[in-house]
Order: C-alpha cells, then structure tokens, then sequence
C-alpha cells in the first residue's frame, strides 16, 4: 500500500504548485470518491432532518464541498496549468 504526505503549496516556488496538481491528478479517483461520500452523508443528513418532526432540532451545517466541488472543467483547467509549468519544472531541476 502506497501512502502519500501532503503536498504542500510553497509561495517561492512554482515547483510545488506542479508537485502538488500531479498529485491531485494522480489521486482524482479517490478525491472524486470521498468527495460524493461526503456530500451523500451530508444530504442524507439533511433528509433526516427535513423528514424529522422535531422543530427544536438544528438543520446540519453546510459542508464548504456544497460549493467548492471540482468540476470536469476544474480538473481539464489542472490538467493544463500541469502542462504549462512542467518546463519550468524541468528547467528548475536542470539548473
């Protein structure tokens, strides 16, 4: 089993924005799956609370994914911000 650190964004340097773009896309299958189990735990919550008859009860607060989830277009942009910066990144590496 292959585990994988966080890449993290470093403000100096392109490299670590393309580091972590390829990681992203090298893991869109789990990303995409974690993020339908979250927003399919969140609906159902709300679906228990809109199907209670408990008016004291508080709705569930509203996950940051409900407006933040990446879309087809969103992952084609990566994809070619990965494209632009690869030779910056192989220059980087060849100085």
């Amino acid at each position: 089993m292959i585990v994988y650190q966080l890449v993290r964004d470093n403000l100096t340097r392109w490299n670590s924005w393309y580091d972590a773009a390829v990681r992203a896309i090298a893991l869109r299958a789990a990303i995409d799956e974690f993020i339908n189990w979250e927003l399919g735990e969140y609906r159902a919550q709300v679906a228990r609370y809109e199907g209670s008859c408990a008016p004291s009860k508080k709705p569930p607060k509203e996950l940051s994914l409900v407006s933040d989830v990446l879309s087809a277009n969103d992952w084609s942009v990566i994809t070619q911000y990965i494209e632009l910066l690869k030779p910056l990144k192989d220059a980087t590496l060849l100085l």
